[in-house]
Protein backbone atom coordinates (compact mmCIF):
# COMPACT_ATOMS: atom_id res chain seq x y z
CA UNK A 1 0.00 0.00 0.00
CA UNK A 2 1.56 3.09 -0.99
CA UNK A 3 2.39 6.46 1.97
CA UNK A 4 0.41 9.07 1.56
CA UNK A 5 2.45 12.48 0.58
CA UNK A 6 2.05 15.40 2.44
CA UNK A 7 1.14 18.30 0.78
CA UNK A 8 2.91 21.47 2.43
CA UNK A 9 1.04 24.31 3.15
CA UNK A 10 1.67 27.87 1.25
CA UNK A 11 2.84 30.19 3.37
CA UNK A 12 0.16 32.62 4.11
CA UNK A 13 0.73 36.20 2.62
CA UNK A 14 1.51 38.72 5.09
CA UNK A 15 -1.30 41.24 5.51
CA UNK A 16 -0.52 44.90 5.01
CA UNK A 17 -0.68 46.96 8.24
CA UNK A 18 -4.25 48.48 7.98
CA UNK A 19 -4.36 52.41 8.15
CA UNK A 20 -6.59 53.36 10.69
CA UNK A 21 -9.63 55.49 9.42
CA UNK A 22 -10.13 59.04 10.48
CA UNK A 23 -13.04 61.01 10.52
CA UNK A 24 -14.22 62.41 6.89
CA UNK A 25 -12.65 65.58 5.63
CA UNK A 26 -9.98 65.01 8.93
CA UNK A 27 -6.49 65.17 7.98
CA UNK A 28 -5.13 61.68 8.77
CA UNK A 29 -1.02 61.62 10.45
CA UNK A 30 -1.59 57.77 10.41
CA UNK A 31 -1.69 57.94 6.63
CA UNK A 32 1.62 59.42 5.99
CA UNK A 33 4.43 57.86 3.92
CA UNK A 34 7.71 57.91 5.07
CA UNK A 35 10.42 59.28 2.55
CA UNK A 36 14.43 59.98 2.40
CA UNK A 37 14.07 62.59 4.42
CA UNK A 38 11.65 61.31 6.93
CA UNK A 39 8.05 61.99 6.65
CA UNK A 40 6.70 63.47 3.95
CA UNK A 41 6.26 67.65 4.53
CA UNK A 42 3.27 68.38 6.84
CA UNK A 43 1.94 71.87 7.04
CA UNK A 44 1.35 73.52 10.39
CA UNK A 45 -1.88 74.78 9.84
CA UNK A 46 -3.10 70.75 8.81
CA UNK A 47 -2.62 70.02 12.93
CA UNK A 48 -4.74 72.37 15.59
CA UNK A 49 -3.02 73.78 18.39
CA UNK A 50 -2.97 73.04 21.60
CA UNK A 51 -4.42 76.39 22.54
CA UNK A 52 -7.68 76.62 20.06
CA UNK A 53 -8.45 72.34 20.88
CA UNK A 54 -9.01 73.33 24.69
CA UNK A 55 -10.87 76.40 23.20
CA UNK A 56 -13.20 74.32 20.67
CA UNK A 57 -12.79 70.58 21.66
CA UNK A 58 -12.28 70.09 17.56
CA UNK A 59 -9.44 69.29 15.73
CA UNK A 60 -8.38 68.92 12.09
CA UNK A 61 -6.23 66.20 12.27
CA UNK A 62 -6.40 62.72 13.75
CA UNK A 63 -4.38 59.92 14.29
CA UNK A 64 -7.01 57.03 12.91
CA UNK A 65 -9.99 58.12 15.32
CA UNK A 66 -7.90 59.77 18.13
CA UNK A 67 -7.79 63.34 17.32
CA UNK A 68 -4.13 65.54 17.43
CA UNK A 69 -2.77 68.73 18.43
CA UNK A 70 -0.13 70.30 17.24
CA UNK A 71 2.28 71.82 20.60
CA UNK A 72 2.10 75.68 20.82
CA UNK A 73 5.63 78.04 21.15
CA UNK A 74 8.94 77.19 19.28
CA UNK A 75 8.88 73.50 19.50
CA UNK A 76 7.10 71.72 17.05
CA UNK A 77 5.99 68.60 18.31
CA UNK A 78 2.76 66.37 17.70
CA UNK A 79 0.27 65.06 20.19
CA UNK A 80 -2.44 62.60 20.24
CA UNK A 81 -5.26 62.43 22.48
CA UNK A 82 -6.38 58.86 23.94
CA UNK A 83 -9.99 58.39 25.20
CA UNK A 84 -8.77 58.42 28.87
CA UNK A 85 -7.95 62.15 27.83
CA UNK A 86 -4.54 62.09 27.94
CA UNK A 87 -1.69 63.26 25.41
CA UNK A 88 0.91 61.50 24.47
CA UNK A 89 4.06 62.49 21.85
CA UNK A 90 3.87 60.86 18.63
CA UNK A 91 6.23 62.87 16.84
CA UNK A 92 8.08 65.91 16.47
CA UNK A 93 8.80 68.59 13.23
CA UNK A 94 12.54 69.50 12.10
CA UNK A 95 13.10 73.07 10.88
CA UNK A 96 12.42 72.41 7.62
CA UNK A 97 8.56 70.65 8.28
CA UNK A 98 9.56 67.18 8.15
CA UNK A 99 7.95 64.94 10.97
CA UNK A 100 10.81 63.13 11.96
CA UNK A 101 10.83 59.84 13.86
CA UNK A 102 8.77 57.01 13.34
CA UNK A 103 4.99 58.12 15.03
CA UNK A 104 3.78 56.00 17.80
CA UNK A 105 0.92 55.76 20.23
CA UNK A 106 2.17 53.12 22.63
CA UNK A 107 4.31 55.64 25.19
CA UNK A 108 4.16 54.61 28.71
CA UNK A 109 4.22 58.60 29.77
CA UNK A 110 1.31 60.65 29.66
CA UNK A 111 2.05 64.71 28.92
CA UNK A 112 -0.91 66.01 30.47
CA UNK A 113 -4.66 64.78 30.52
CA UNK A 114 -7.96 67.08 29.55
CA UNK A 115 -10.55 67.91 32.62
CA UNK A 116 -13.39 69.81 31.64
CA UNK A 117 -12.89 73.59 31.71
CA UNK A 118 -13.07 75.64 34.89
CA UNK A 119 -14.29 78.79 32.78
CA UNK A 120 -16.63 77.32 30.30
CA UNK A 121 -17.54 80.68 28.98
CA UNK A 122 -13.49 80.69 27.77
CA UNK A 123 -12.79 76.75 26.97
CA UNK A 124 -13.90 73.75 26.81
CA UNK A 125 -11.25 72.00 28.64
CA UNK A 126 -8.36 72.79 30.97
CA UNK A 127 -4.74 70.98 30.40
CA UNK A 128 -3.02 69.09 33.81
CA UNK A 129 0.58 68.83 32.81
CA UNK A 130 2.52 65.96 33.95
CA UNK A 131 5.70 67.65 35.69
CA UNK A 132 6.97 64.45 36.78
CA UNK A 133 10.69 63.56 35.61
CA UNK A 134 10.38 61.13 33.02
CA UNK A 135 12.64 58.77 30.37
CA UNK A 136 14.19 61.28 28.21
CA UNK A 137 12.52 59.01 25.11
CA UNK A 138 9.25 58.82 26.55
CA UNK A 139 9.49 63.39 26.21
CA UNK A 140 6.03 63.86 28.23
CA UNK A 141 6.73 67.62 28.48
CA UNK A 142 4.27 69.79 26.21
CA UNK A 143 4.59 73.61 25.95
CA UNK A 144 1.53 76.27 26.08
CA UNK A 145 1.21 79.30 24.67
CA UNK A 146 -1.29 80.60 26.61
CA UNK A 147 0.08 79.55 30.27
CA UNK A 148 -3.13 79.93 31.66
CA UNK A 149 -4.85 77.28 30.16
CA UNK A 150 -2.34 74.02 31.84
CA UNK A 151 -1.86 73.88 35.54
CA UNK A 152 1.51 71.66 36.34
CA UNK A 153 0.96 68.66 38.73
CA UNK A 154 2.59 65.54 39.39
CA UNK A 155 0.74 62.49 38.37
CA UNK A 156 2.86 60.64 40.49
CA UNK A 157 1.36 62.60 43.85
CA UNK A 158 -1.92 61.82 42.91
CA UNK A 159 -1.31 58.04 42.46
CA UNK A 160 0.41 58.17 46.14
CA UNK A 161 -2.35 60.11 47.80
CA UNK A 162 -5.40 57.50 46.08
CA UNK A 163 -3.65 54.64 46.50
CA UNK A 164 -3.43 52.36 49.20
CA UNK A 165 -0.41 53.44 52.10
CA UNK A 166 2.91 52.46 50.31
CA UNK A 167 1.29 51.83 46.71
CA UNK A 168 0.78 53.87 43.79
CA UNK A 169 -2.04 53.69 41.50
CA UNK A 170 -1.08 53.17 37.61
CA UNK A 171 -0.80 56.49 35.85
CA UNK A 172 -3.47 55.48 32.92
CA UNK A 173 -6.10 55.31 35.90
CA UNK A 174 -5.42 58.53 37.09
CA UNK A 175 -5.44 60.33 33.53
CA UNK A 176 -9.03 58.38 33.45
CA UNK A 177 -10.27 59.56 36.74
CA UNK A 178 -9.04 63.46 35.98
CA UNK A 179 -10.74 62.79 32.16
CA UNK A 180 -14.37 61.43 33.40
CA UNK A 181 -14.89 63.43 36.83
CA UNK A 182 -14.22 60.49 39.25
CA UNK A 183 -11.46 62.78 40.61
CA UNK A 184 -13.54 65.94 40.54
CA UNK A 185 -11.85 69.69 40.56
CA UNK A 186 -12.41 71.90 43.04
CA UNK A 187 -10.25 74.58 42.13
CA UNK A 188 -7.21 75.43 40.27
CA UNK A 189 -4.39 77.59 39.75
CA UNK A 190 -1.34 78.58 37.88
CA UNK A 191 1.92 79.69 39.18
CA UNK A 192 0.77 83.33 40.62
CA UNK A 193 2.85 86.38 41.14
CA UNK A 194 1.78 89.70 42.90
CA UNK A 195 3.29 92.55 44.22
CA UNK A 196 3.41 93.97 47.28
CA UNK A 197 0.33 96.17 48.17
CA UNK A 198 0.97 99.84 49.15
CA UNK A 199 0.37 99.46 52.79
CA UNK A 200 3.41 96.42 52.61
CA UNK A 201 5.84 98.96 50.72
CA UNK A 202 5.62 101.37 53.60
CA UNK A 203 6.27 98.77 56.01
CA UNK A 204 9.28 98.12 53.86
CA UNK A 205 10.17 101.66 53.38
CA UNK A 206 9.71 102.03 57.22
CA UNK A 207 11.62 99.08 58.92
CA UNK A 208 14.83 99.62 56.03
CA UNK A 209 14.68 103.41 57.62
CA UNK A 210 14.87 102.11 61.03
CA UNK A 211 17.89 99.51 60.19
CA UNK A 212 19.98 102.84 58.89
CA UNK A 213 19.09 102.19 55.60
CA UNK A 214 20.16 98.91 55.17
CA UNK A 215 17.95 96.01 53.52
CA UNK A 216 16.09 93.45 55.79
CA UNK A 217 17.16 90.12 54.59
CA UNK A 218 14.05 87.90 52.53
CA UNK A 219 13.79 85.43 55.85
CA UNK A 220 13.63 88.52 58.39
CA UNK A 221 10.79 90.30 55.85
CA UNK A 222 8.44 87.22 56.04
CA UNK A 223 8.40 87.26 59.33
CA UNK A 224 6.91 90.94 59.51
CA UNK A 225 4.82 91.30 56.70
CA UNK A 226 1.59 89.33 56.25
CA UNK A 227 1.26 87.66 52.97
CA UNK A 228 -1.98 88.70 51.41
CA UNK A 229 -3.09 85.14 50.96
CA UNK A 230 -2.08 81.75 52.62
CA UNK A 231 -0.04 79.65 50.33
CA UNK A 232 1.87 82.90 49.57
CA UNK A 233 6.02 83.30 49.94
CA UNK A 234 7.59 86.44 49.96
CA UNK A 235 10.97 85.97 47.12
CA UNK A 236 13.28 87.56 45.65
CA UNK A 237 12.18 91.33 43.86
CA UNK A 238 10.07 91.17 46.58
CA UNK A 239 6.83 89.80 45.36
CA UNK A 240 4.43 87.31 46.56
CA UNK A 241 4.68 83.94 45.25
CA UNK A 242 2.22 81.12 45.42
CA UNK A 243 3.24 78.04 43.11
CA UNK A 244 0.30 76.24 40.77
CA UNK A 245 -1.98 74.31 42.54
CA UNK A 246 -5.19 71.46 42.46
CA UNK A 247 -7.65 71.14 44.83
CA UNK A 248 -9.78 68.08 44.18
CA UNK A 249 -12.79 65.81 45.71
CA UNK A 250 -12.47 62.07 45.42
CA UNK A 251 -14.45 59.47 47.89
CA UNK A 252 -15.67 62.35 49.65
CA UNK A 253 -12.18 63.20 50.87
CA UNK A 254 -10.98 66.63 49.76
CA UNK A 255 -7.16 67.39 48.50
CA UNK A 256 -4.52 69.70 48.11
CA UNK A 257 -1.56 68.89 45.30
CA UNK A 258 0.92 72.25 44.95
CA UNK A 259 4.95 73.01 44.61
CA UNK A 260 6.66 73.69 47.75
CA UNK A 261 10.41 75.28 46.89
CA UNK A 262 12.00 72.13 44.67
CA UNK A 263 9.43 69.92 45.81
CA UNK A 264 5.73 68.38 44.99
CA UNK A 265 3.71 67.81 47.55
CA UNK A 266 -0.05 66.46 48.22
CA UNK A 267 -2.06 66.24 50.96
CA UNK A 268 -5.26 64.93 52.54
CA UNK A 269 -7.23 67.95 54.30
CA UNK A 270 -9.11 67.75 57.60
CA UNK A 271 -11.94 69.29 56.18
CA UNK A 272 -14.01 70.26 53.04
CA UNK A 273 -12.62 73.64 52.09
CA UNK A 274 -14.06 74.81 48.66
CA UNK A 275 -11.26 77.13 47.17
CA UNK A 276 -7.70 76.83 47.48
CA UNK A 277 -7.33 80.45 49.42
CA UNK A 278 -9.43 78.27 51.97
CA UNK A 279 -7.67 75.12 51.94
CA UNK A 280 -4.18 77.09 52.33
CA UNK A 281 -5.64 78.58 55.43
CA UNK A 282 -7.42 75.37 56.47
CA UNK A 283 -3.32 73.84 56.75
CA UNK A 284 -2.36 76.33 59.19
CA UNK A 285 -2.61 75.36 62.61
CA UNK A 286 -4.23 77.69 64.78
CA UNK A 287 -1.64 79.52 66.64
CA UNK A 288 0.17 80.06 63.26
CA UNK A 289 -2.92 81.96 61.90
CA UNK A 290 -2.82 84.33 64.44
CA UNK A 291 0.94 85.35 63.20
CA UNK A 292 1.80 87.92 61.26
CA UNK A 293 4.57 86.24 59.02
CA UNK A 294 4.85 82.39 60.77
CA UNK A 295 7.96 80.80 59.71
CA UNK A 296 7.73 77.26 58.11
CA UNK A 297 9.46 74.53 56.73
CA UNK A 298 7.10 71.68 54.67
CA UNK A 299 4.56 70.92 57.50
CA UNK A 300 6.56 72.12 60.39
CA UNK A 301 5.49 75.91 61.75
CA UNK A 302 7.68 77.94 64.28
CA UNK A 303 5.90 79.56 66.72
CA UNK A 304 7.01 82.28 69.14
CA UNK A 305 6.93 81.61 72.72
CA UNK A 306 6.99 83.91 75.76
CA UNK A 307 9.92 83.17 78.22
CA UNK A 308 7.50 82.91 80.64
CA UNK A 309 5.63 80.02 79.12
CA UNK A 310 8.78 78.14 78.75
CA UNK A 311 9.53 75.14 81.44
CA UNK A 312 12.42 75.51 83.71
CA UNK A 313 15.27 73.13 82.82
CA UNK A 314 14.53 70.73 86.04
CA UNK A 315 11.13 70.10 85.17
CA UNK A 316 12.04 68.44 81.35
CA UNK A 317 12.37 65.45 80.01
CA UNK A 318 15.67 66.43 78.30
CA UNK A 319 17.69 69.21 77.28
CA UNK A 320 19.99 69.99 74.12
CA UNK A 321 23.88 69.35 74.89
CA UNK A 322 24.84 73.18 75.84
CA UNK A 323 28.43 72.33 75.55
CA UNK A 324 28.59 71.84 71.67
CA UNK A 325 28.14 67.97 71.46
CA UNK A 326 25.16 66.22 69.46
CA UNK A 327 22.85 68.79 70.31
CA UNK A 328 20.13 67.55 67.47
CA UNK A 329 16.71 66.17 67.63
CA UNK A 330 14.57 65.01 64.86
CA UNK A 331 10.78 66.07 64.31
CA UNK A 332 8.10 63.38 64.34
CA UNK A 333 7.85 62.29 61.07
CA UNK A 334 5.65 59.98 58.88
CA UNK A 335 6.76 56.63 57.66
CA UNK A 336 8.85 57.31 54.65
CA UNK A 337 9.09 60.83 55.32
CA UNK A 338 12.27 63.13 55.02
CA UNK A 339 13.92 64.25 58.38
CA UNK A 340 13.54 67.54 59.77
CA UNK A 341 16.70 67.89 62.13
CA UNK A 342 16.15 70.49 64.57
CA UNK A 343 19.74 72.04 66.16
CA UNK A 344 19.86 74.11 68.75
CA UNK A 345 22.68 75.18 71.68
CA UNK A 346 19.78 75.81 74.51
CA UNK A 347 16.91 73.57 73.77
CA UNK A 348 14.14 72.12 75.99
CA UNK A 349 12.31 68.70 75.51
CA UNK A 350 8.49 68.28 77.26
CA UNK A 351 5.56 66.49 76.96
CA UNK A 352 4.33 69.48 75.74
CA UNK A 353 6.41 70.11 73.22
CA UNK A 354 10.14 71.31 71.87
CA UNK A 355 11.23 74.41 72.99
CA UNK A 356 14.44 76.27 71.33
CA UNK A 357 16.37 79.39 71.64
CA UNK A 358 18.84 79.92 68.16
CA UNK A 359 19.13 77.31 66.55
CA UNK A 360 18.51 75.72 63.01
CA UNK A 361 15.86 73.35 61.07
CA UNK A 362 17.72 71.47 58.08
CA UNK A 363 15.47 69.21 55.78
CA UNK A 364 16.68 68.48 52.27
CA UNK A 365 14.01 69.51 49.88
CA UNK A 366 14.06 72.68 52.06
CA UNK A 367 15.71 75.58 52.39
CA UNK A 368 17.54 76.06 56.48
CA UNK A 369 15.13 77.95 58.77
CA UNK A 370 17.28 79.40 60.89
CA UNK A 371 15.93 80.95 64.37
CA UNK A 372 16.24 83.60 66.04
CA UNK A 373 18.32 84.16 69.00
CA UNK A 374 16.62 86.60 71.16
CA UNK A 375 13.20 84.75 71.17
CA UNK A 376 12.23 81.45 72.27
CA UNK A 377 9.96 79.28 69.23
CA UNK A 378 8.12 75.71 69.90
CA UNK A 379 7.07 73.98 66.77
CA UNK A 380 3.50 72.94 65.33
CA UNK A 381 2.28 70.52 62.15
CA UNK A 382 0.15 71.32 60.17
CA UNK A 383 -3.84 69.88 60.14
CA UNK A 384 -3.31 67.51 56.91
CA UNK A 385 -4.79 64.18 57.86
CA UNK A 386 -1.82 62.87 55.78
CA UNK A 387 1.03 63.77 53.15
CA UNK A 388 3.20 62.72 50.80
CA UNK A 389 5.79 64.42 48.36
CA UNK A 390 7.99 63.96 46.06
CA UNK A 391 11.21 65.94 44.78
CA UNK A 392 11.67 66.63 40.58
CA UNK A 393 9.74 69.88 40.17
CA UNK A 394 10.90 70.97 36.75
Amino acid sequence: MAKATKVKPKPKAKAKPSIPKCPAGKFNLAGLKEGKDGYAPLEEANITTVDAFLQSGESDSYWGRQPCVREDGGNLAVFVIRGNGSLVRCGSFSSSGFLQSSCWTNASGSAAVLVKSSKPKLRKFDLILNGDDSDPDDEPSICLEDKSDGITASFQIFSELLGPIGKRIRESQIVGWLNDGTIQILDCSSDETRKLNPAAQRKVAALKEKNNNRTLSLEKLRTLIRPPEAGFTLMAGLQWHRAATILFRHSRKVYLIGQDGGTYFGCELADRPETIKEAYYSLMPERARKIVGPERQGEWFAIPVPASKVPAMDKCLATFDREGGDNGIVLPREKGGHAHSLTSDDGRITAAGVFVKGGCLYHEEHEELNLSEKRWMTFVKNTAVRSVSMEGVD
